[in-house]
């Protein structure tokens, strides 16, 4: 491959399918022959219409899927290492320092305040509880979380703020790698335009992405690379 040295992520060959175990165990093909490549402060954005796999896709890179047969490979801990034969304790410590993701949907323990929520993966990881606090606050004030939510649980917030404290915890952790289905599909101009710009910032850095946008004036003022799975489809 080109600029491996840069590289950070390869899909080669993914298959997924579904088995309908209900219904005599039909096969329900969703993409096959997917193959492209993840370079360091790219943008790759997932395009295609609804059904066409993109967000099976995602959950299939960050082993929520298994795949039905293919390679996603990631750069982990100065080696390659093949997802689709990787075992849980590796897809694991994958998620916990390469891997990071931000779906639609906020799930939390209810009584958890929003602060105590983005500090935790820091701490997990070994940092200050000083540290932690601060970097956990920065960000929460980069996306426009009022600080007199901080100490409250996010579990009762509206859905733009839930949004963006899911944003929050993945960020603050800093992986090389980013996985976002659809991260400003709540929000209204001025906080998607928060998102947008902390995600911009994170490109510059060199942190590498896999994106789902259907709001185009987001796909456009992120997306580097442009993948377009139905185009990859009828390819294969």
């Amino acid at each position: 491959m080109k600029n491996k040295s840069i590289e950070v992520l390869s899909v080669k060959n993914l298959k997924k399918s579904f088995i309908l175990h209900n219904q005599n165990s039909i096969e329900l093909p969703v993409f096959s022959s997917i193959s492209f490549s993840l370079r360091k402060g790219e943008c790759l954005v997932l395009v295609g219409p609804s059904g066409a796999g993109k967000s099976t896709l995602l959950r299939s890179i960050y082993g929520n899927y298994l795949a039905t047969s293919g390679e996603i490979s990631v750069y982990h801990d100065q080696s390659w290492i093949n997802l689709v034969e990787a075992s849980p304790n590796i897809i694991l410590d994958i998620r916990k320092k390469t891997l990071g993701y931000v779906s639609q949907f906020l799930r939390v323990i209810p009584r958890i305040s929003t602060l105590d929520l983005v500090t935790e993966p820091l701490l997990g990881r070994g940092d200050t509880k000083a540290n932690s606090i601060n970097q956990a606050k920065d960000i929460l004030t980069k996306l426009a979380v009022p600080e007199n939510l901080w100490d409250l649980p996010p579990a009762t917030f509206s859905g733009g703020e839930q949004q963006r404290v899911n944003i929050a915890i993945t960020l603050v952790r800093q992986f090389p790698i980013l996985l976002l289905d659809e991260p400003t599909a709540s929000l209204d101009a001025k906080n998607k335009q928060a998102v947008i710009d902390l995600i911009i910032h994170e490109k510059k850095k060199g942190t590498a992405i896999i994106g789902i946008f259907h709001d185009e004036n987001v796909r456009d003022a992120l997306g580097t690379t442009f993948f377009d799975i139905e185009k990859a489809k009828k390819a294969a």
